[in-house]
């Protein structure tokens, strides 16, 4: 399955996840109590979450994304359906940083991709 990521305007390339892309929504709700008693609640905000694992990335590739994390630059994640998702990565540690075994040039990545819906 390709997917892509890109910088708008600037790099993109094609990328294989593993079967391990999950996507879910996190949501922003407040609960409230009313006068006659009754609790309710009101929603405010969503962000999706997309988390995959991407294998056999070139060094350039790896030192792009990188500096997508590290500069907090907006990326474009196009799906194989054709959907686009405006989103940045939002790993708590640096997101490519292991050789996929036994190919010493290549690379994996972690990466966690959050979007405002």
């Amino acid at each position: 399955m390709a997917y892509i990521l890109s910088e708008t305007g600037v790099s993109s390339f094609a990328i294989d996840i593993n079967r391990d892309l999950s996507d879910n929504k996190i949501f922003f709700i407040q609960f409230y109590d009313t006068m006659g008693g009754r609790t309710g609640e009101y929603k405010y905000g969503e962000i999706l979450n997309f988390k995959f694992t991407v294998e056999y990335l070139t060094s350039s590739q790896g030192q792009q994304i990188n500096k997508w994390w590290r500069d907090g630059t907006d990326i474009v994640f196009k799906t194989e359906n054709n959907s686009s998702y405006t989103s940045r990565i939002h790993n708590d540690t640096q997101p490519v940083k292991m050789p996929t075994f036994p190919y010493y040039d290549e690379l994996n990545a972690e990466i966690e991709l959050m979007r405002s819906a």
